[in-house]
């Protein structure tokens, strides 16, 4: 469960400017937001080995430039090779793994080239409050980009890491 928190956390830094300013439509109700953040949000196939079975499916997003994904490090634990599909399942090309965070199950990751994908803007200071509105973006299972939303339970700091309870349903990966 922590390490599906853990890329939730990422989706509420990102999406806590947006979540946060007063503006006359939430973005939980401007759909057309909605649709544009979930253009951000890949799909990920990682195998450990050449025989073409994958060994695990995940979400991840892209972040800083169009050329940069983040995901769960437990995704790519293992992998030998990693799959980034778009919600259309263009394939796009992995390059190298750039940054991780075992204990944080995070991982920071370059395609090989520059993509057509906008990156969602990080926020550098979220205003976090519990019930605050979240949203949840992700290829649970494989199925494409579904959303859900709830909302900002407790905050919580665990041996020194900032922890998010939240009610919004997210579903794993393929394992």
């Amino acid at each position: 469960m922590r390490r599906i928190l853990s890329l939730f956390l990422c989706l509420v830094l990102i999406l806590s400017p947006v979540l946060a300013a007063p503006a006359p439509t939430s973005f939980l109700q401007d759909y057309d937001a909605i649709e544009k953040a979930s253009g951000s949000v890949i799909y990920l196939e990682a195998d450990d080995d050449f025989d073409d079975e994958i060994i695990t499916t995940g979400s991840g997003f892209v972040a800083f430039d169009s050329k940069t994904f983040i995901t769960n490090y437990h995704v790519i634990e293992d992998a030998v090779w990693i799959r980034a599909f778009n919600e259309s399942y263009q394939e796009y090309e992995v390059g190298k793994i750039i940054a991780i965070d075992k204990e944080m199950d995070i991982a920071i990751i370059s395609f090989k080239t520059s993509t057509d994908i906008t990156p969602l803007m990080l926020a550098d200071s979220p205003n976090l409050k519990r019930g605050q509105p979240v949203a949840a973006i992700g290829y649970p299972q494989g199925i494409s980009n579904t959303f859900s939303t709830g909302i900002i339970s407790a905050l919580v700091e665990e041996n020194g890491v900032n922890e998010i309870q939240f009610t919004a349903p997210i579903s794993q990966g393929r394992d």
